[in-house]
C-alpha cells in the first residue's frame, strides 16, 4: 500500500512540474500585453547611429618580463636551465646560456619566453618572463603552417611552442 501511495505522489508532483513549465514557458513566449517602453520616445530627438558608450579599445598589455634573451648564433642541446635559474645565474655578458621555456609571439608581433602556460585556451603565461630579440615575428620557426612538424600552438591570435629551449646572451632588467 505504501509503495502506491508513494509511486501516486511521485507522478503528482511530476504532472504539477511539467504543468508549471509549460505555463512559464507558454507565457514567456506570447506575451498578452506589449512591453511598454522604459523610457517614452522624445519626437524632436533623432536616432542616431552612435553607440550612448564609447566601445572599449582593446588593451595594448605590456608584458612585466624580467629581461631580454638575444639570440645566439649557432645550435646547441642539452638540458638547459630555467628562466629562473638564468635571472639568478646573472647577466651572461657574451657568453650564450640555454633557457627552458613557452616560446609566444603575442599579438603585437613581439616573441618572449614564458616560465609556463597556465590556460592554453586563452592563452595565460606564468612568470619570470624574457623578451627574446633576435627572431622575427613572421620567422618560419613560427609559421602556423608548419604547426604540426614545430609543435606549435595557436589562441586567440597568439601563437606558442610549450617546450621550446632559446640559446642566447641574457640581460637582466
Amino acid at each position: 500500500m505504501t509503495l502506491r501511495i508513494r509511486s501516486i505522489l511521485a507522478i503528482s508532483i511530476i504532472a504539477i512540474v511539467l504543468a508549471a513549465c509549460s505555463t512559464a514557458v507558454g507565457d514567456a513566449a506570447s506575451p498578452s500585453q506589449p512591453a511598454a517602453p522604459s523610457q517614452p520616445a522624445s519626437p524632436s530627438a533623432d536616432p542616431s547611429v552612435e553607440p550612448s558608450e564609447a566601445p572599449e579599445e582593446p588593451a595594448d598589455e605590456e608584458r612585466d618580463v624580467a629581461g631580454t634573451i638575444t639570440i645566439y648564433p649557432g645550435t646547441v642541446s642539452g638540458p638547459g636551465g630555467t628562466i629562473q635559474e638564468a635571472l639568478d645565474n646573472g647577466p651572461t655578458g657574451d657568453l650564450p646560456t640555454l633557457v627552458n621555456g613557452v616560446l609566444f609571439k603575442d599579438l603585437d608581433g613581439r616573441i618572449y619566453l614564458a616560465t609556463a602556460v597556465s590556460d592554453e585556451s586563452v592563452p595565460t603565461f606564468e612568470e619570470p618572463m624574457l623578451e627574446v630579440l633576435g627572431i622575427a615575428s613572421d620567422a618560419p620557426d613560427l609559421d602556423m603552417a608548419n604547426a604540426e612538424i614545430l609543435g606549435l600552438q595557436e589562441a586567440n591570435g597568439i601563437v606558442f611552442k610549450t617546450d621550446a629551449q632559446i640559446l642566447g646572451t641574457l640581460e637582466i632588467n
